[in-house]
């Protein structure tokens, strides 16, 4: 798929909404690091590598800087283990929490009042992925948690029969863009295997947990367009073959020139904690506590962005018509504002949201 097949302005009741501009297909990938002379290897499970040509050693096409799998840890919040007490008085650590959003996603259904009024459930066609596909607002659903009978859990369902036409996709997104900087972090849970039917290599699915900023203009060109992702590819794809793969890129315009990208190979299903730090000197990757890389500071998000999760197909096995459903679930999503947390601290107030039974905490401006 070309460039543009990638790009989507999404509009809900008519109103402008925020892009999916999240990824290109590995042809494209693989021209560009052609032209610019970057590689595209990977790291094992633990290390994230990069590869691009730009600042510091920095951005290319899917390519980046990682400081050979990444910096220390980022000031402010300390390590893993840094943390003290927290709750709702406090992260613990000694960092002062005055703003954050928690969401439990403890909702009835996509037609909870609730929910409508702070997220919007995709239903408009069009990129990223297979053409032909359907967004379909049934893709998207609030479940018993199987291992906390009190929770409840976000689904995303993403299902195909190996044509464009048989795929449908899942996607849901923060009706507001009060994020910026501070902490991003969302506990999710990433699938190998599909929930039903056969898994096919061939299938490069797409989970994923991203901040976007508004779709304003054209993106390509506009400065302030901005893009944090995590994308994990069960099957591979974009040029890593059939290895699993962890994505992480910064998006500083619409353009695969100004992007900065680091890949992890290496299973990631199950449930993992995902966290982005984000100050003026630069974006961090974590999960589950862990830095993975370190983007530079000229991709920081100039505006607010949304908060979104997503799961689509990027490419079907040819041939396979049999039926398959892949999920991709999510416990909770959490920001705080101008902050720079651990992992460990933001665990601390999520169990203190959910000692006092707070299922949506929302303090921000």
């Amino acid at each position: 798929m070309d460039r543009e097949g990638q790009r989507i302005a999404a509009s809900k009741e008519g109103a402008p909404r925020g892009a999916r501009f999240v990824t290109a297909a590995a042809a494209a990938l693989l021209a560009v690091h052609a032209l610019l002379g970057c590689s595209s290897e990977t790291a094992a499970p633990g290390g994230a590598s990069g590869s691009g040509a730009g600042d510091e050693g920095g951005s290319g096409a899917f390519g980046g800087s990682g400081g050979e799998g990444g910096s220390g840890a980022f000031g402010g919040s300390g390590g893993e283990g840094g943390s003290g007490g927290g709750g709702e008085g406090g992260s613990g650590g000694g960092v002062t929490v005055s703003a954050e959003l928690f969401d439990d996603f403890s909702y009835t259904g996509i037609a909870d009042d609730n929910l409508t009024s702070r997220w919007w459930v995709r239903t408009t066609d069009g990129a990223p992925g297979v053409a032909g596909a359907q967004w379909l607002s049934s893709n998207v659903s609030f479940i018993e948690d199987p291992d906390l009978a009190s929770n409840r859990l976000l689904r995303l369902k993403a299902t195909t029969s190996g044509s464009g036409a048989s795929t449908s996709h899942a996607e849901i997104q923060s009706n507001d863009d009060r994020f910026r900087l501070g902490t991003y972090s969302a506990r999710v849970k990433f699938s190998n295997t599909p929930l039903t039917g056969t898994r096919h290599l061939a299938d490069k699915l797409v989970e994923t947990f991203f901040t976007i900023s508004p779709w304003i203009n054209d993106p390509e060109t506009d400065p302030n367009y901005s893009e944090q992702d995590f994308e994990y590819m069960p099957n591979g794809g974009w040029g890593q073959g059939d290895t699993s793969t962890l994505w992480l890129t910064s998006w500083e315009t619409a353009t695969l020139e100004d992007t900065q990208s680091n890949q992890v190979a290496g299973d990631q299903s199950g449930w993992k904690r995902l966290l982005i730090q984000i100050d003026e000197s630069g974006i961090h990757y974590y999960i589950e506590g862990a830095l993975l890389c370190t983007h530079d500071a000229s991709y920081v998000p100039e505006t607010n962005q949304h908060l979104d999760f997503n799961l689509w197909f990027d490419e079907l096995a040819a041939g396979e018509t049999g039926p398959r459903t892949y999920a991709e679930d999510v416990d909770w999503v959490y920001f705080a504002k101008d902050v720079l947390l651990s992992q460990a601290e933001v665990d601390a107030r999520v169990a203190g949201f959910r000692a006092s039974s707070a299922a949506l905490v929302d303090t921000l401006p």
